[in-house]
């Protein structure tokens, strides 16, 4: 048996020896070691995201299986018997060492937070189409989205939207599943500043009874005031 620095330089030399099946699975071993338990906040990829959903899923059920200590033991273990036993099958290229399975680590987390973006850019381009039964079809198909993931571009959250657009079946569908009715973008304007510049006057009174708070103002002291 090595250690678990010594398993990991190993599998960066002969990744392109391992199927995917023994990737995966180290795959998850590793992050479970390594990062512990997915965040709460982090999304489950969407179901057409294939590869990364398949790799989230493999690092939950595995961090929910062993703690961080117990998969280190396992990713030892997993990787004493492929190279021992010649399970990793033919030849293929060898890599530069330990290296490798970092800058592949990282490669992931990036791909992580582009899934994000993704997510939250998906969960507004079906709010803009105005049909509840879709945003609630979406919802329901991606469970872990964050509803209250803000763009990275202007602070929006998919609740702004639906406020710009005067959307009221949208507003209360994603207030029940958790939207967050006092979020505020970049400038530091709520959704009640939305239905109020668009003069939304029943979305602006459906915020109030979902518990908006009236009294916050933007970054420029302005109140989201109803005309």
């Amino acid at each position: 048996m090595f250690d678990f620095d010594s398993a990991a330089s190993w599998v960066s030399s002969n990744q392109g020896r391992l199927n995917n099946t023994q990737l995966l699975e180290l795959y998850a071993l590793y992050k479970t070691a390594t990062c512990g338990s997915p965040s709460p906040d982090t999304p489950q990829p969407s179901l057409f995201a294939f590869r990364e959903r398949a790799k989230w899923n493999a690092w939950h059920e595995t961090s929910e299986r062993m703690d961080s200590k117990a998969a280190a033991r396992r990713y030892e273990e997993v990787v004493f018997e492929l190279r021992e036993m010649g399970d990793a099958g033919g030849d293929g290229e060898e890599g530069s060492g330990g290296d490798g399975v970092s800058k592949s680590v990282s490669i992931m987390l990036r791909q992580d937070e582009d899934i994000k973006e993704e997510e939250v850019e998906s969960l507004v381009s079906c709010v803009k189409k105005g049909n509840v039964d879709e945003v609630a079809l979406f919802l329901d198909s991606h469970m872990d989205t964050n509803i209250n993931l803000k763009s990275e571009s202007d602070g929006t959250t998919a609740l702004h939207w639906a406020c710009d657009k005067g959307y009221g079946p949208i507003v209360r569908l994603l207030a029940q599943r958790g939207a967050d009715v006092n979020a505020q973008d970049l400038e530091g304007m709520t959704a009640l500043h939305y239905a109020a510049l668009t003069d939304n006057v029943d979305v602006y009174q459906l915020l109030l009874d979902l518990g908006a708070n009236e009294s916050i103002v933007d970054f420029s002291g302005t109140l989201p005031i109803n005309s």
